[in-house]
């Protein structure tokens, strides 16, 4: 009689969607112990940590260094580090995309004085520029084969006018990199050995449907 298998156990899991593929790394020990709630747990423990930092430098500067597109990168680099969407390159140079193309949309509009929608509400050009903004960031970020979903909630703070001075948007990109930094330095520690800067993915081939091998195939 076949055994039935725990739900939450990973090693059925492809090794994109695990966290880890390195059984003898602590957070790999972990996963592979409790199943998916050992990834809520090195999630938790790894994202309460870096949100602390953040949150810390944000109240004895008084400046915008916790934001809301930040949580989605940081959860992101946490639980799924091995996909490209989470690595520390793709996490940078997404925000820092977005955050130009939102202030870009901003002067394109005319609202770079204009204050943020929860202070005077939406109007034509503010929907023009968030839309165009969000649209923009997915193109040039897929183009240049650099995907990273959180970086539309910058794009769109950007553009909405909730951060939109310059100071701000500099706070901005120092809290993205001193974030991915922290995560990328805390999964090293803990085993998870992810270059910051990884190879670009190879260009598809429209005659070749095969998928590519996944990291424990191509060793």
């Amino acid at each position: 009689m076949q055994a039935v298998k725990h739900p939450s156990r990973l090693l059925e899991s492809p090794v994109t969607e695990r966290r880890n593929a390195n059984p003898r790394s602590l957070t790999g020990r972990v996963e592979r112990a409790l199943g998916w709630p050992g990834v809520g747990l090195v999630g938790f423990l790894g994202a309460g940590i870096v949100l602390t930092i953040l949150g810390i430098v944000a109240w004895l500067t008084r400046l915008p260094w916790v934001f809301p597109s930040l949580a989605p990168t940081v959860v992101l680099m946490f639980e799924t580090p091995l996909r490209p969407q989470a690595s520390p390159r793709n996490a940078v140079v997404g925000h820092l995309v977005a955050i130009a193309v939102g202030y870009g949309t901003l002067a394109t509009f005319g609202l770079t004085t204009t204050d943020s929608i929860t202070q005077v509400g939406m109007s034509l050009p503010r929907i023009g520029a968030a839309s165009i903004a969000v649209a923009t960031t997915t193109l040039l970020l897929n183009s240049i084969a650099m995907p990273h979903p959180p970086a539309s909630s910058s794009t769109l703070i950007v553009s909405l006018g909730l951060l939109h001075h310059p100071g701000q948007l500099a706070i901005m990109s120092a809290a993205i990199l001193t974030g991915t930094s922290i995560c990328w330095l805390l999964n090293t520690v803990s085993g998870v050995t992810v270059p910051p800067w990884p190879p670009r993915p190879r260009e598809p081939h429209p005659h070749n449907s095969d998928p590519e091998p996944s990291p424990e195939q191509s060793h």
